[in-house]
């Protein structure tokens, strides 16, 4: 009986303990569970509770169960078991231990419905997602932006779902309008070059506006008609033609006629191309009277001689003013020593679809800008307007009338940017022009100073077929961003988009042989009373160079023969037959 006792009291000793170690274990896993807010996680923890409640619910059972079985036992306890209070002793020995794992228990079920609850409580109400999880959704750049804003809003205390959500908004609106003012920028800019490029495109294919009806050619208005320059010819045309002196029509009479007045006098009853105004009742003599040309002296060492020289006026008929404007085109290339501003650039050739390198004249005292014929027709530049210009030629009293075209000219620069120019054609823009060789010097100040010239410093001549007047000629200059350079011979770089423009006078010890001088000018005034130094006279007269005034063949002509009796009068021939020639005349003899 006394075993059998022992064993009852070991079982249930064991099952209280196993309850202890599923109580402590249940214990671990809600402290662990209890902060979870996974779907998945809160199933898992449901199921847990649920296995826990029955197995506390079975051990439970099994206490009871042991218990009654125990007092059953008890009663039937034989004479020899021992005496109640042996009973109670061993009893009292583990009944605090059991009290206190029940005691556990009853802690531990309370949790767990309070947790059960909990979770109950949450599956019912909506999620709320964590400050983590709403920053993994954005950008790096946003989050960044979000934290430095909260470091310091925690600080006040007003930091919160909402505000993180505020600041992101913000940044995100402010990042969207300036992508799209980017975007707008760069849309304008691109129109804008796309406007520039097709601009020459759209004006060189417009049709023409109207058939002059005096000649019956296209390509010019009715008032600058080449074939009919005055104003009899014109009223004898009209009246051949039975044309309405208001607008040119077939159809009608003057008196009949409903278009509006003439554009130069505002009356009506007559053509803008017949209007008085148009034909000023001026002679030719009386309008060179009123110009203020004059002849530039060139600079020699000698007195004042004879040079052959050109000079030319050009007058615009602009059509609606009330008179003639005269065109001036200042440039004067007479010595080899002092350079032009002359550049290069590169023009697109439509026939073999490459760019070409054009000399390009920079002249601010023309106010209009030239084309060569020949260079618009190889470019195949179309004429969108016409000009008649009045050319008066220096030294004759007769003016020259011609028709001009203009067109429209695009150019690259040397970092490949186009330029559009509004030109006239004209015959010959200007002659080739002899350039002065940079010296050893200048070349090497280039390459200290790694500067890029427009013009190559070996280029001796150069032939411009452009030339860009004071309206245009600044648009291609720098904007002041590039630094000047005077280069060791005293000449000046000046920069520009075609590159470094190399212009001025070079520093010499004595003057070279006077050239022809080429001066297409109106308006140019010069020092007369320039005086010449004692030894640039004596430098000059010492260099043996013989001046010549008339046409260059005619010199030529008379050097060859200086010089064929030059050599007829010293060649010598020695008895060894070595002949002498004489190259120089200051030639030093070998010794024998």
């Amino acid at each position: 009986m006394t075993s059998s006792l022992a064993v009852r009291q070991g079982l249930l000793t064991r099952a209280g303990n196993r309850l202890s170690a599923i109580l402590d274990e249940h214990a671990v896993l809600f402290a662990t569970q209890e902060d979870s807010n996974e779907p998945k996680e809160i199933k898992e923890l449901h199921r847990r509770i649920r296995t826990t409640k029955a197995t506390l619910k079975m051990e439970v059972e099994k206490v009871e169960d042991a218990l009654i079985k125990y007092s059953s036992t008890v009663d039937e306890l034989p004479v020899s078991t021992p005496s109640k209070e042996e009973i109670l002793k061993r009893a009292e020995a583990n009944i605090d231990a059991a009290q206190e794992v029940l005691d556990r228990a009853h802690v531990a079920l309370t949790k767990l419905l309070q947790l059960s609850e909990d979770l109950e409580n949450r599956a019912q109400t909506p999620r709320t997602p964590s400050e983590k999880q709403i920053l993994s959704k954005f950008f790096t750049e946003v989050q960044r932006h979000i934290l430095r804003q909260k470091n310091g809003k925690e600080s006040e205390g007003t930091w919160s779902t909402k505000v993180l959500l505020a600041h992101a908004k913000e940044y995100v609106t402010s990042e969207l309008k300036i992508n799209a003012q980017v975007e707008r920028r760069q849309q304008h800019f691109t129109e804008r070059q796309e406007k520039l490029n097709m601009t020459g495109t759209k004006q060189a294919t417009r049709a023409p506006v109207s058939t002059c009806f005096y000649c019956n050619n296209p390509g010019h208005p009715a008032k600058s008609c080449p074939e009919a320059t005055t104003l009899s010819q014109r009223l004898q045309i009209m009246k051949s033609k039975k044309l309405c002196k208001n607008c040119g029509g077939k159809d009608h009479l003057a008196m009949r006629c409903s278009r509006g007045a003439c554009r130069l006098c505002g009356t009506t009853g007559h053509h803008t191309s017949i209007c008085s105004k148009l034909f000023p009742m001026e002679t030719p003599q009386t309008l060179q009277k009123g110009n203020t040309t004059k002849k530039v002296p060139l600079k020699t060492l000698h007195q004042p001689q004879d040079t052959a020289a050109k000079m030319h006026t050009v007058n615009s008929d602009q059509g609606f003013a009330e008179s003639e404007e005269m065109d001036t085109v200042l440039h004067v290339s007479n010595r080899a020593d002092i350079l032009i501003l002359a550049g290069q650039a590169q023009v697109l050739n439509p026939e073999t679809e490459r760019l070409e390198k054009v000399h390009v004249l920079l002249d601010s005292g023309a106010d209009r800008s030239f084309i060569s014929n020949a260079l618009a027709d190889r470019l195949h530049l179309q004429d969108v307007d016409s000009r008649r210009l009045t050319i008066n030629t220096f030294g004759s009293h007769k003016a020259m009338v011609k028709t001009c075209g203009i067109t429209v000219l695009q150019i690259w620069d040397a970092q490949g940017a186009p330029h559009s120019f509004t030109v006239t054609r004209m015959d010959t823009v200007t002659k080739s022009m002899q350039r002065r060789s940079l010296s050893l010097e200048d070349k090497r100040f280039f390459c200290d100073n790694d500067l890029q010239l427009s013009i190559s410093a070996t280029s001796t001549d150069i032939h411009p077929q452009i030339l860009l007047g004071c309206a245009d000629m600044f648009s291609v200059l720098s904007n002041g961003l590039s630094p000047l350079y005077v280069l060791p011979s005293g000449l000046q770089l000046i920069p520009s988009k075609l590159g470094y423009l190399v212009a001025g006078r070079a520093r010499t010890l004595a003057e070279t042989d006077e050239e022809e001088a080429t001066v297409n000018s109106a308006n140019v005034l010069a020092d007369d009373d320039e005086l010449q130094s004692w030894e640039d006279f004596c430098t000059f007269e010492s260099s043996g160079v013989d001046e010549f005034i008339g046409p260059k063949a005619e010199e030529r002509r008379r050097t060859d023969e200086a010089v064929w009796r030059m050599f007829e009068e010293t060649i010598v021939r020695k008895e060894d037959d070595w002949v002498r020639l004489p190259w120089r005349k200051d030639a030093q003899q070998l010794p024998e």
